[in-house]
């Protein structure tokens, strides 16, 4: 049971590198290991700005946004059509 709170840590760590589909799993597993600290020992401010932190690195800003094709044209703010 040692080894499991760091890999869940190291996971967090490396998320900012994967996908988004591996960054759910170690949002969950980051989840349960701040709620079990709290449930045990208590900390909940802790665990509350640690889930906090997860959520910004696992759900950044912007995710959901899609990314536009090359064959897509910009919207010229410029021009008007009067």
């Amino acid at each position: 049971m040692t080894w499991l709170p760091l890999a869940v840590e190291v996971a967090l760590a490396a998320a900012l590198l994967l996908p988004q589909r591996y960054r759910y799993a170690a949002m969950w597993s980051g989840f349960a290991l701040h709620v079990c600290i709290a449930l045990v020992m208590g900390l909940w401010s802790f665990a509350l700005a640690m889930i906090g932190g997860i959520v910004v690195l696992c759900m950044p800003l912007g995710s959901h946004l899609r990314k536009r094709s090359p064959a897509e044209p910009l919207a010229s703010p410029l021009s008007s059509s009067c």
